[in-house]
């Protein structure tokens, strides 16, 4: 584990350190290694958590448990790994991409997926995305390293990604700042950034396709990202 966490450089964090007071363990004690290894396997591969259990030798009620009180802590925790750029992190991506790819001012990639739920009781047609399947519209930025600089999950999957992306917290400290230099360009969005008129302060235009019409719909897992 510590060894691909190398070679990807995520944000490192003592896992050593217990995940107290949100996950107390008495019945079968485990390591906070085995505890994040548990959530992550179910998170990532959307698998059953009996499944998990069996992988691990726990039972599924003790999956539950660590599944729930692991992203409980994460939640409590989440501005200590997901943070945007100081000057120094925003020079230095720029430097590494721009050597890499020759594309200057980047500063993060966007994109942006569909988060199945079940079906909610209320407003569900809210929920319903254009799969025609219930979910959380969720729109992230990543750096060059793979590290999360901004989420947001808080939309429903009818919201457009347009909308996730101006209500967001980011939205107007990046117009206000101008700290991306370069155009985006997205798979069904353009947007563009320009310096803000003294009589109109929206420094950002964002053309959206509405409608997808009749073709196949745009994959929200691929990458489509360059910001």
């Amino acid at each position: 584990m510590e060894q691909w966490q190398k070679q990807r450089e995520w944000p490192s964090y003592d896992h050593r350190q217990p995940l107290h007071p949100y996950l107390i363990l008495r019945a079968m004690p485990l390591t906070t290694a085995q505890q994040l290894a548990i959530t992550i396997r179910v998170l990532a591969s959307r698998s059953f958590q009996l499944n998990a259990g069996d992988s691990f030798g726990v039972a599924q009620s003790m999956v539950s448990r660590v599944v729930a009180s692991v992203s409980d802590w994460f939640h409590q925790n989440s501005e200590r790994f997901v943070k945007w750029h100081d000057e120094r992190s925003r020079n230095a991506m720029q430097h590494r991409v721009f050597h890499d790819t020759g594309l200057p001012g980047v500063v993060g990639a966007i994109d942006g997926t569909h988060i199945a739920i079940p079906k909610p009781g209320d407003a569900q047609y809210s929920y319903i995305n254009r799969k025609d399947f219930a979910s959380i519209n969720m729109g992230a930025i990543v750096d060059d390293n793979y590290r999360f600089l901004w989420f947001s999950a808080r939309w429903p999957g009818r919201a457009h990604d347009s909308r996730v992306w101006r209500e967001s917290q980011l939205y107007r400290p990046l117009r206000a700042s101008r700290l991306i230099a370069t155009a985006v360009c997205l798979r069904n969005a353009a947007i563009t950034f320009r310096e803000p008129d003294p009589y109109d302060d929206e420094g950002i235009e964002i053309e959206w396709e509405d409608d997808i019409g009749d073709g196949p719909e745009p994959d929200l897992n691929s990458g489509r990202n360059i910001t």
